[in-house]
């Protein structure tokens, strides 16, 4: 398939299941493990389509059966903000005169051989979900991965985990896609299962080898974690010192010296991400 907003083309590792319901003259497949996209194979275009889950609006991808070295084109359609593989003449009449972006796409197999899942939060919340990019996504740490995958597993309703002193209660699992919810501050984010190469090295933190002022882990050992700084200069990470934001005015003050915090002047000043290559069919 090709990713909407940027065109970029992405195997399915589901391809030879796709290959025989197509075979098959099965009218589509559903994937449930592929951010429960189904693949109709339609005329003259295939497409996938995700349902719309917790906020994050409805999916389309535009769906190609191809060969390996093939090269296609893909154009722009300015009015559903997405590239296509159809060049209806409706694109041609949104932009006047003007000829409608296209770009040209090899098609390959090539997927990662170090797959694995992992389980991503969103930064965005509210309706800025749907115009979510892959930089928009965050690994979860190992550990919390696992957990939250073996309550996906095994149907269970929701799970708990604690990052730093933050506890945070995942539920609502639906297809790939579950709720964050923070139990002291009651604020959700989208989480989502997905399956990224570790093959990329992290880039190394600056402040590896400090702690954070609430929980007093090493940042060098949590190397998933945000890492703010207030502006007395004093670390933490971030889902921490925002337990400390959410209290009164009273209250809200630095863990070490104790001068008033405001929100807009705590910064993240380092922010990793182990999964740099994440090839995704998500909608």
């Amino acid at each position: 398939s090709f990713e909407r907003l940027t065109g970029a083309w992405c195997p399915y590792a589901e391809t030879n299941e796709i290959e025989f319901a197509y075979q098959s003259g099965r009218s589509s497949i559903h994937l449930p493990n592929c951010f429960g996209a189904t693949v109709h194979f339609e005329t003259p275009f295939c497409c996938q389509r995700t349902p719309a889950v917790n906020g994050k609006p409805a999916g389309f991808r535009s769906v190609l059966r191809g060969l390996v070295g093939q090269t296609v084109m893909i154009f722009w359609d300015p009015q559903r903000g997405l590239y296509t593989l159809e060049h209806a003449s409706h694109l041609d009449a949104a932009n006047g005169d003007a000829d409608v972006s296209a770009k040209e796409v090899t098609i390959h197999n090539t997927l990662p051989t170090d797959l694995h899942v992992i389980w991503q939060w969103c930064d965005l919340v509210g309706d800025d979900v749907m115009h979510a990019r892959e930089g928009n996504w965050h690994d979860y740490a190992p550990a919390d991965s696992r957990e939250i995958e073996y309550a996906w597993g095994r149907r269970l309703s929701e799970v708990e985990i604690c990052i730093g002193v933050t506890a945070y209660r995942i539920h609502s699992f639906r297809g790939s896609y579950a709720t964050q919810y923070n139990l002291r501050t009651h604020s959700e984010r989208l989480v989502r299962r997905s399956r990224v190469s570790h093959a990329n090295v992290q880039s190394a933190s600056p402040f590896a080898d400090d702690v954070c002022g609430l929980c007093t882990e090493k940042f060098g050992d949590t190397p998933l974690w945000p890492v703010s700084r207030t502006l007395c200069r004093h670390l933490f990470h971030d889902t921490c010192i925002k337990q400390v934001l959410f209290e009164s005015e009273a209250r809200r003050k630095c863990p070490i010296c104790r001068l008033p915090l405001e929100e807009s002047l705590v910064e993240i000043v380092h922010f990793n991400r182990i999964a740099v290559d994440t090839p995704t069919t998500a909608g």
